[in-house]
């Protein structure tokens, strides 16, 4: 484990098998999300997971992820989006509109 995964060794899901986060395609996330929703570390996850494929990351499935990005740039690798911390940088360097990753951050982090 790097110094920049240390989150992960507070995440709710770390005794948990990963096959609760990897549901077939059809398969219900609502357990995986009910994990999410007690742990303190999702923002670090989805910044994590942003870019997956598969899996639930943040409490966020894969098709509410794709739903974030459909018709947008994708986000640039500078940026650690879905962390509160960068909202005002990918405001800034988006036209004053940050991205669905970090505004679902920033309005976790403002109203807990």
């Amino acid at each position: 484990m790097t110094e920049r995964n240390l989150w992960m060794q507070q995440a709710a899901c770390r005794d948990l098998g990963p096959r609760l986060f990897f549901p077939e395609r059809g398969e219900p996330v609502s357990k995986a999300k009910k994990v999410c929703a007690t742990c303190p570390v999702t923002e670090e996850c989805l910044a994590y997971g942003i870019a997956e494929r598969i899996g639930i990351w943040g409490g966020i499935s894969e098709s509410e992820r794709r739903a974030m990005f459909r018709g947008k740039k994708r986000p640039s690798k500078r940026i650690h989006h879905g962390i509160w911390e960068s909202y005002r940088k990918c405001q800034n360097s988006n036209n004053g509109e940050a991205c669905r990753y970090c505004s679902y951050a920033w309005e976790r982090y403002t109203n807990p």
